[in-house]
């Protein structure tokens, strides 16, 4: 699912190859604890939600 364009981006912008799976990791659990489906999804979310 990384394959989205947000993530993509987001993913580049990291230089560190540790830094970068620790923030896919927690990325990827907090989109199962808002259960969403895709990481775009998370942009769209109103803030009162979270």
């Amino acid at each position: 699912m990384t394959e989205e364009r947000c993530v993509r981006l987001f993913l580049a912008s990291i230089k560190s190859d540790v830094t970068r799976k620790e923030y896919l990791k927690n990325l990827d659990r907090f989109r199962t604890f808002t259960k969403t489906n895709k990481y775009s999804e998370l942009l769209k979310i109103k803030e009162k939600k979270l």
